[in-house]
């Protein structure tokens, strides 16, 4: 029997970029307030941690409280919540972007130009 002939076969590649569509997104709950905040995040598949700091607070970072009902809820503190907020969206991968949001807009979409990745 004949030996078979290897041959090469050309591989190209190009960088891999998210589709406007796929940006998150930052659902604000029609009941928040500067009291009481939840958020949701819209193509937030990977995230497993989101984290929140305020103006008020600007020297750390609180963990929200991700519940069963779709949203990620910031534990009550017993003082407002001031604006700006900074979100520190973290994906299962380890990767991490940052989002500062200006305003509490209850039923607002803030759509961040980041993808989580």
């Amino acid at each position: 029997t004949p030996t078979p002939t290897p041959t090469l076969t050309p591989v190209t590649s190009s960088p891999v970029t998210s589709s406007p569509g796929k940006y998150l997104k930052i659902k604000i709950h029609s009941g928040a307030s500067a009291w009481w905040l939840a958020i949701a995040l819209i193509n937030g598949d990977y995230a497993i941690r989101v984290d929140v700091k305020d103006s008020g607070h600007v020297t750390e970072y609180t963990a929200l409280r991700q519940t069963n009902w779709g949203y990620w809820l910031l534990p009550s503190r017993g003082a407002p919540i001031l604006t700006p907020l900074f979100l520190k969206v973290t994906s299962t991968r380890g990767s991490s972007v940052l989002i500062a949001i200006s305003e509490i807009t209850p039923g607002a979409i803030v759509d961040t130009g980041v993808a989580l990745v």
